[in-house]
């Protein structure tokens, strides 16, 4: 007969109880109910269900996702088959926050050798973060104009919250022509790329260094560009 039909049988005792499938049948297992005591219990449980083949192989073990206390009883339901598939459907990302570093009103020029120097962009320096557990995709690309003799050596670093995250360097290797700053990085990855954030505000800064101060100048009026994803993986 097709649709959903409830199978019932009283087992009271001690578990295991059971429900064997009678010969030449076949069913599609939805849910399963059953009322536990665990009064007699020695210590903290875990209600259970085996499925085992017709030969007694275990196929699968669904266990609640609480133990229960020493003395306790419980209705308990599993439904495992009815659960949406994490893997098919939930793997991946959820982006919680994103952020656009603004054009500033003036280009930076360098007026100091061999030290960092706060370029005053972004404008929009305060940046929030979500949640205290989630990664940051960082990515800075800049232009930058050198100066008028070479050799020089060019750094564009992101600051967040007064230290340096991560640095980018170039070589011109000609006078006043347009050189590129760039980097990628997540922050958050545990040792590899550091802890992540905590949440709520947070301060940013974009410095600019150069070796012998030729008076190199960063574009960020027209061609420098900061973005920042906040992101959890949630599987």
């Amino acid at each position: 007969m097709a649709g959903t039909q409830l199978i019932y049988t009283d087992a009271p005792g001690a578990v295991p109880a059971s429900y064997t499938v009678p010969p030449g049948s076949t069913i599609k297992l939805s849910s399963v109910f059953a009322r536990m005591d665990g009064t007699g219990a020695g210590g903290s449980w875990a209600p259970t269900l085996d499925l085992l083949s017709q030969s007694g192989n275990l196929m699968a073990r669904v266990a609640v996702t609480k133990n229960l206390a020493a003395g306790d009883s419980a209705r308990v339901t599993w439904a495992p088959f009815l659960r949406r598939s994490r893997v098919a459907e939930d793997a991946g990302i959820e982006i919680l926050a994103t952020y656009a570093a603004q054009f500033a009103a003036a280009d930076f020029t360098s007026s100091a050798g061999n030290t960092w120097q706060s370029s005053g962009w972004p404008p929009n320096s305060t940046i929030t973060k979500v949640s205290a557990t989630s990664y940051w995709l960082i990515v800075l690309n800049s232009d930058s104009q050198s100066g008028a003799t070479t050799p020089d050596s060019i750094g564009v670093g992101l600051y967040i919250d007064g230290a340096q995250e991560q640095a980018a360097f170039a070589q011109p290797s000609r006078g006043s022509t347009i050189i590129t700053n760039c980097f990628t990085k997540i922050v958050g990855l545990g040792n590899t790329s550091g802890s992540p954030y905590s949440a709520g505000n947070h301060t940013l800064d974009v410095q600019y260094w150069s070796v012998a101060n030729r008076a190199p100048k960063l574009l960020c009026s027209t061609s420098c560009d900061l973005a920042i994803v906040e992101f959890e993986v949630t599987i």
